[in-house]
C-alpha cells in the first residue's frame, strides 16, 4: 500500500480506534535546490526539485 501525506484537505485516522489523532511522520526526501544569497547574507530557496521521496 503507498503510503501518502495528509494535505489541507484531508486528515490521518488511527487504524485501531479510527480518532484522529496526531503522528509522528518520517519523511526521506533527496532534493535539487537552486539558492539564492543576497548581499547580506540571507539565503533563500528559489526552486526545489523532489529527486526521491520515501515517507515512513
Amino acid at each position: 500500500m503507498a503510503k501518502t501525506l495528509a494535505d489541507s484537505k484531508s486528515r490521518f485516522r488511527c487504524a485501531h480506534c479510527g480518532y484522529l489523532t496526531r503522528f509522528d511522520v518520517v519523511r526521506l526526501a533527496r532534493v535539487s535546490e537552486f539558492w539564492h544569497v543576497d548581499i547580506s547574507g540571507a539565503p533563500v530557496v528559489e526552486e526545489t526539485t523532489v529527486l526521491a521521496e520515501d515517507i515512513a
